[in-house]
């Protein structure tokens, strides 16, 4: 009896398991992905980045959708890394973000900024599209260190994680682990 008792548990929880991962929405790989230059279509015509000592700010940075949810709209990027501060906004929609870090490379006059945001508000749309109300990125800016001029940027936002999801997961393997575990000590 106590046998039966166990092994119906482990189904029962084994059904619970797929149940619960298995028709999560915001289990989705979509990425949003703005940008300018010739890939994307757009100039970044009257994107520039100020320098002051190690912090670097922007304006006016236009970006188009290149895979996201339909987006018809050309956006605006700015970002300033004294204040850890980043938005993209086309009038209607708003993205804020915060600049985890960032970092500058390349040699001669061109460079490279490399910003590693977390979005934290994002639109209702972008939040479906993604699965989650976060998103995390890289985003690279190419730029003329002596004209200022941005020759062009690539904006990837990746849905973050959800805690709960995390812990679904890894409590399903410590499942699995126990009933593995289990079977290997029974008697054949």
């Amino acid at each position: 009896m106590r046998k039966f008792f166990v092994r119906s548990l482990q189904f029962a929880c084994c059904l619970a398991l797929v149940w619960v991962i298995g028709p999560t929405p915001s289990a989705r790989a979509n990425e949003l992905i703005l940008g300018c230059s010739g890939g994307f279509g757009i100039p970044c015509t009257g994107g520039t980045i100020t320098n002051s000592g190690s912090n670097y700010s922007s304006t006016n940075i236009p970006l188009i959708e290149s895979t996201g949810p339909n987006l018809s709209d050309t956006f605006t990027f700015v970002f300033n890394t004294s204040t850890n501060s980043a938005k993209i906004s086309n009038g209607s929609e708003t993205l804020l973000g915060t600049i985890q870090s960032f970092g500058v490379s390349g040699a001669g006059d061109t460079k490279v900024l490399t910003l590693n945001i977390l979005w934290t508000s994002l639109p209702s749309g972008i939040q479906a599209f993604l699965g989650t109300p976060q998103g995390n990125d890289v985003t690279s800016v190419n730029f003329s260190l002596s004209s200022t001029l941005v020759k062009g940027a690539s904006v990837n936002i990746d849905p973050t994680p959800e805690p709960v999801s995390l812990a679904l997961l890894g409590s399903g393997f410590a499942l699995i682990g126990a009933f593995i575990r289990r079977k290997a000590q029974e008697p054949f």
